[in-house]
């Protein structure tokens, strides 16, 4: 039982998402830090080395999930506490809205894949 989650902005690693007897902490990678197109996450949570604590990551990843009552619901189909924002993230966070997601797995990106897109044009 993994107690570490991968953390992508868009499809960038950007650091991991930690459990420790039932507390979260998220550190930045230090490769994300190095470039100079890294952002924050967060206003809450900005460009650093330092790890950050359950009280300043729990409010940011737990606001990744569905609102009640629909993590009420996804909860129960999925058998764990609507409290339990790790084992949640675990289990949906590569569907969460927005350009963040976490994932057990190191995401492999085919940046060569080609869009299907056709150009509709006003006639």
């Amino acid at each position: 039982m993994s107690n570490n989650l991968n953390v992508y902005l868009k499809d960038r690693h950007i650091g991991c998402l930690k459990k420790q007897d039932s507390r979260l902490n998220f550190r930045y990678s230090k490769e994300y830090l190095s470039l100079d197109s890294a952002q924050p996450i967060s206003v809450s949570i900005p460009l650093s080395d330092n790890e950050y604590s359950h009280e300043i990551v729990h409010p940011f990843f737990s606001g990744l999930l569905p609102d009640e009552p629909a993590r009420t619901r996804l909860a129960k189909y999925l058998h764990i506490s609507s409290k339990n924002t790790f084992e949640l993230l675990k289990a949906i966070g590569g569907e969460c809205a927005g350009a963040i997601s976490v994932s057990q797995e190191e995401q492999l990106i085919d940046n060569n894949t080609k869009n299907a897109y056709r150009i509709l044009k006003n006639d």
